[in-house]
């Protein structure tokens, strides 16, 4: 399964049920740091693959501190998708992502479908 970490927006449910989203909805600092590293490392740590998605404006202290923490844990099943979407439409990008994920077979399904879910 593929656990989904949303950083720069909000975490917004679109159905009954939806499969946790893990949410810090800024860019993330120090008191969200041992939150995001546990978060990753549990669901490393169950076979899961993580998918961080982040907007591509204005978060790059927070793609960093993804790309350090993925080399940190030597975590190849931790993907990061930034996207261009606006506050409100990222937010409902995250809860869709949250809701294809258990449906999908991989993480790389889910993240070569978000540009087309995006248009």
């Amino acid at each position: 399964m593929t656990g989904i970490v949303a950083i720069g927006y909000q975490e917004w449910a679109l159905v009954p049920q939806q499969p946790a989203l893990h949410a810090i909805p800024r860019n993330v600092e120090r008191d969200d740091l041992r939150r995001l590293v546990d978060v990753v490392r549990d669901h490393l740590a169950q076979g899961d693959e993580v998918l961080a998605i982040l907007p591509a404006w204005g978060s790059e202290p927070s793609l960093r501190l993804l790309q350090t923490l993925r080399a940190a844990l030597d975590a190849s099943r931790l993907a990061i998708y930034r996207s261009a979407m606006p506050p409100l439409a990222g937010s409902v990008l995250c809860a869709l992502a949250s809701t294809l994920a258990p449906r999908l077979a991989s993480l790389g399904m889910l993240a070569a479908g978000l540009p087309t879910i995006e248009r």
